[in-house]
């Protein structure tokens, strides 16, 4: 404004009232920051205090959690899960408030140019509760998620998505054995997996679309009784259910033997048809045998020796 001023530029008048008017805004402004400034050491050393206080409390508060995460309780079996889990939940819960605490801490040491602190005792007893809480989620699911898959038909298995779910199950519950104290639950839990790890896979060899009947005969023999597939003769559903109850997955090996037999089986009889397709509609080119009108010779061969070499090749295959 004062070069403005100088210079006769023509400023039109609300134009300056409001500057004006921002004048003693300025100052004040400028007089609070000069104050702020001066007293910058002070109150960083306050701070710097006040925070080393609230790091010594949140190092009190992630002992009483790593306390109550050792609860023995916690690692005994329990006929009814929802007390244990409402307790793993809230545990989980204070790991995760925790957590962002002392990211807040860090940030504000990171502020004060102070060093910042790790806190490796949190991260092991957060995995801790983790873990825990995995196993019992797991525990839950085996029970809950698996009775609703005893109605579903066989032929009707997502198989993948269920291995892969019980596989999960399964690593939880031989992590907790590894890695926890000793107890009951992991045990069990990795007890109850296995029966589904055993029992979807040779429920989804039954599922192989190359068995035959003569397969189907010999699984029959295997396991020792009618495999029914057929709804409108089946005297109870083809499900995973029934088949549990008849403790198929005893015979997985043999299952899935037959049921590799039978995919190579397929793939052979497959390249046989094919064979067999090819020469059904091969054609003998014939010629007259010299001046001969009912005598005839093949007229040439080079088609047919070639098919020929390329079904030799196939069967040798």
């Amino acid at each position: 404004w004062s070069a403005m001023d100088d210079h006769s530029v023509q400023v039109a008048s609300i134009d300056r009232a409001a500057y004006q008017m921002l004048v003693p805004e300025y100052t004040q402004m400028k007089n609070i920051l000069e104050l702020l400034d001066s007293t910058k050491d002070e109150d960083m050393g306050k701070w710097s205090a006040r925070l080393e206080e609230d790091i010594k409390a949140f190092h009190d508060k992630v002992e009483a959690l790593k306390t109550s995460a050792e609860d023995p309780t916690l690692l005994e079996d329990h006929e009814f899960l929802d007390g244990v889990m409402g307790v793993t939940e809230e545990l989980k819960q204070q790991g995760v408030d925790l957590n962002a605490e002392a990211k807040k801490n860090q940030g504000f040491q990171q502020v004060f140019g102070q060093q910042v602190e790790r806190y490796p005792l949190l991260d092991e007893v957060v995995g801790d509760i983790n873990l825990k809480a995995g196993m019992w989620e797991a525990r839950r699911d085996v029970t809950s998620i698996t009775e609703s898959w005893k109605d579903v038909l066989v032929m009707e298995m997502p198989v993948k998505d269920w291995e892969a779910q019980v596989q999960k199950w399964f690593k939880t519950a031989t992590r907790a054995e590894r890695e926890l104290p000793e107890n009951p639950v992991a045990p069990k839990l990795r007890e109850m997996a296995a029966v589904w790890k055993d029992l979807i896979p040779a429920c989804g060899d039954l599922k192989n679309p190359s068995l035959q009947e003569r397969h189907w005969e010999k699984l029959e023999t295997i396991v020792g009784f009618r495999l029914e597939r057929d709804p409108d003769t089946w005297e109870e559903p083809f499900t995973l259910g029934s088949l549990l109850s008849k403790n198929i997955m005893n015979f997985r090996e043999d299952i899935q033997r037959v049921s590799t037999e039978a995919t190579q089986e397929g793939v052979l009889e497959e390249m046989l048809s094919k064979v067999k397709g090819a020469w059904v509609n091969a054609e003998f080119t014939l010629s007259n045998f010299k001046d001969a009108k009912d005598v005839f010779i093949l007229a040439g061969i080079d088609e047919i020796q070639a098919l020929l070499d390329d079904s030799m090749v196939t069967m040798g295959t």
